[in-house]
């Protein structure tokens, strides 16, 4: 599966074309390192969630696992 660009790097890179963004390119790595880091640990969530729903078949430790594997194939590592 290809790794999509994410709603955050969307809406940054977005910003970025039409000149709203100001301000140190170091800073704004950082800043969008962090919301990219934010956005992973919401998807990872709620696809552990999504797996818990089935707990016959996932415990959280197995579900957690699989939420961090979702992310990984729908964005990359």
């Amino acid at each position: 599966m290809s790794n999509k660009q994410s709603s955050i790097e969307c809406l940054m890179f977005q910003l970025y074309e039409q000149g709203l963004l100001k301000g140190d390119g170091n800073k704004m790595d950082e800043l969008l390192e962090q919301a990219k880091e934010m956005h992973k640990q919401e998807i990872i969530k709620s696809a552990t969630r999504g797996y818990l729903v089935m707990p016959e078949r996932f415990n959280l430790e197995d579900a957690n696992y699989y939420g961090i594997e979702y992310y990984n194939n729908c964005f990359g590592k």
